[in-house]
């Protein structure tokens, strides 16, 4: 921020016939965004320090950063709405699930309730837990596959449990791929076919960012700050990245479209 606030005062001079137009670069991978709004935000607090504004000219509307300082009271508050969408794994969506990364899901889900079903003792629920003699990491990973699956989403565990008993386990038709007992035009029609059962039993968008989330250390017991989220977000695939920080700023859209409705939207000082 810094060398920002230099590099805008060498080429903005008093007495120019125009002032000079900024473009900042960056890429569409979500986790960049993280870097920019760390920029913004310490532009606005430049601006807030010498000139009373946190919007004063010459700060990070300048570099073209207005639009990614995230790390505020609006951010915070859209950060913890879409949490608790996650969460909960709550059917209504603001955001669709890409097919590709659904059968990444249902790979997942799938194997895990694989292993549940086939125990002959106990009930099935029960066998989702972890075992004490579990490693920690699995012990961490089975607990946030029951909690999803028994807690969160029964609706979608039956739904694939009863698939599963029918021979139609997504992981299976994965494994039959890759060692050729199946061409991928015999299996595709039969993915897309569970794809579809799946995301009607309840398998959309928030339940993919709640494995997401979990995979990068996140989950509902740690506190979470805009900063923590975005710098954990760098430890996705760019895919990933992309689609739920673009999520984070669709619902960081609407706490701004409610506070200017409201008539308190105002980021000054």
């Amino acid at each position: 921020a810094d060398k920002a606030i230099q590099q805008l005062g060498r080429t903005h001079r008093a007495n120019q016939m125009s002032g000079p137009s900024y473009k900042f670069l960056i890429s569409d991978v979500g986790g960049e965004k993280r870097f920019a709004a760390a920029v913004a935000k310490r532009l606005a607090l430049l601006g807030a320090l010498t000139q009373g504004d946190r919007r004063a000219t010459g700060q990070s509307n300048a570099l073209g950063l207005g639009g990614f300082d995230f790390d505020n009271k609006f951010g915070s508050r859209a950060l913890k709405k879409m949490l608790g969408g996650i969460w909960e794994c709550n059917k209504n969506c603001i955001s669709d699930a890409p097919e590709k990364l659904v059968i990444d899901a249902l790979k997942v889900i799938d194997s895990r309730l694989s292993e549940a079903v086939e125990q002959t003792e106990g009930d099935r629920r029960k066998n989702l837990a972890p075992y004490s003699d579990d490693a920690k990491s699995e012990q961490a990973n089975y607990k946030t596959l029951e909690d999803l699956l028994v807690q969160k989403c029964h609706r979608l565990a039956e739904q694939r449990v009863n698939a599963i008993g029918n021979g139609k386990s997504v992981a299976k038709y994965l494994e039959n791929l890759m060692d050729g007992t199946e061409t991928k035009e015999v299996i595709k029609p039969k993915i897309d076919e569970e794809v579809k059962a799946a995301m009607e039993a309840g398998l959309n968008f928030h339940v993919l960012c709640f494995l997401w989330l979990f995979d990068v250390g996140l989950t509902n017991d740690s506190p979470i700050n805009v900063s923590k989220f975005l710098n954990r977000t760098l430890g996705m695939n760019l895919l990933r990245q992309k689609l739920i920080v673009d999520h984070f700023i669709e619902h960081l859209g609407k706490q701004v479209t409610l506070a200017k409705r409201e008539g308190t939207y105002d980021l000054g000082i």
